[in-house]
């Protein structure tokens, strides 16, 4: 029997998808990308102006940047307390042919678009990913074969597929080895052309395990598993920083843990979300523009970090914006 029909509603940038595959329902976002020159401040990219406020303008088609984010999980076992997914039930591991079905899902959102010269696929939607084994499976697929099928069975030709892996580093045993598997992925079976993140938010461990409900793995783990990583092949690992305003960012200890030649930091204010205001937590308003990350952003370029700070566009930073999994949007039976 085939799947129910996808349920479709607008998003800042895109749509938002909610699909009731194997396990239940589960959310996709398509849709466009922002110029990077309007809302990022990076020098070592040639970006060096300040972003004042929350930039405008109109994003790039998605013949040109296609974004999609799909979800690895059915809810998250993590629960981290600034994420909407939190309040959902869990219900396990999306499968391989569901993350295939969402990127079908995806693609029907512009069905009169043939050609994309970049599909970036995110798996960040709902869950983490690291905790699935499917999705280093079905990224391994579209290394080699995703291109033919997108094309075959979906009429998108596409130029350059760029998967990305956003982890906040679990405490589980596969955490290393499936890291190590991915960034395999990044240097030989995408030549580069993948990205993997770790998400960081902060250097003091007490507000780390807040932040990541006493699940993530200690900073100087993380820095062990970092060691082993091979040199990337393209563009650098990433440290990611998502911004509440009372983060504490060590810079210097961070140098010491992190090769600043192999990886870069990106900054950038955390939404405020429903589960943000129900937890009490705080954040900084992104009307201040890139100025308001600027003491971090410096002294961590002063350690020898490559830094990219990225603002939310005007269209995307709502306080409760559709582009943020909630647990509302589940709450019918």
């Amino acid at each position: 029997m085939p799947p129910p029909p996808a349920k479709t509603r607008p998003a800042s940038t895109g749509y938002v998808v909610e699909s009731r595959l194997s396990k239940g329902r589960l959310e996709i976002f398509s849709g466009r990308e922002y110029e990077k020159r309007t809302r990022i401040k990076a020098g070592f990219l040639g970006f060096d102006d300040e972003i004042p406020s929350l930039p405008s303008g109109k994003p790039l088609p998605v013949s040109e940047r296609w974004v999609t984010v799909l979800s690895s999980q059915y809810g998250c076992s993590i629960s981290c307390p600034t994420c909407g997914v939190s309040a959902l039930p869990f219900k396990g591991n999306a499968t391989f042919d569901d993350l295939w079905r969402q990127l079908v899902e995806g693609r029907s959102c512009y069905p009169g678009v043939n050609y994309a010269e970049r599909l970036a696929i995110h798996f960040t939607r709902m869950g983490e990913p690291v905790l699935n084994g499917a999705v280093f499976s079905f990224a391994e697929w579209l290394a080699y074969d995703g291109k033919l099928k997108i094309q075959e069975e979906l009429g998108l030709r596409i130029e350059i597929i760029h998967p990305v892996l956003t982890t906040m580093m679990p405490e589980w045993d596969s955490t290393v080895e499936r890291v190590m598997r991915w960034a395999a992925l990044k240097n030989h079976d995408f030549r580069g052309q993948a990205c993997l993140r770790l998400s960081i938010n902060s250097t003091d461990e007490g507000q780390r395990r807040r932040m990541f409900n006493g699940k993530a793995m200690t900073l100087s783990k993380i820095a062990e598993v970092a060691e082993q990583l091979p040199t990337p092949l393209g563009r650098k690992y990433c440290l990611d920083f998502s911004y509440t305003g009372n983060n504490l960012i060590d810079s210097q200890a961070l140098a010491k843990l992190f090769d600043a030649e192999r990886f870069i930091c990106r900054i950038h204010p955390a939404r405020e979300t429903d589960a943000c205001r129900r937890n009490g937590i705080k954040t900084i308003d992104p009307n201040a523009g890139s100025r308001a990350l600027l003491p971090i952003s410096d002294a961590l370029e002063s350690a020898g970090f490559d830094v990219l700070v990225m603002m939310p566009h005007a269209a995307i930073d709502k306080r409760k914006g559709p582009d943020q999994a909630t647990a509302s949007d589940y709450s019918r039976p």
